[in-house]
């Protein structure tokens, strides 16, 4: 890449999700952490929890 020269917006984020989906592939605390995560939203849909106390 030249110098002063910077890379699309679309390009960018299309880094940021390389990494974060390499991330996710090889880090096994993050692997745990990402099914916390869903396990957690999927528990607040189905005990109806409301928008102020999420």
């Amino acid at each position: 890449m030249q110098k002063g020269k910077k890379d699309p917006l679309y390009k960018s984020f299309g880094y940021a999700f390389h990494g974060i989906f390499t991330v996710i592939g090889q880090e096994r605390n993050m692997q745990i952490h990402c099914a916390a995560t869903i396990a957690v939203v999927i528990l607040g849909l189905f005990l109806h929890i409301s928008y102020e106390e999420w």
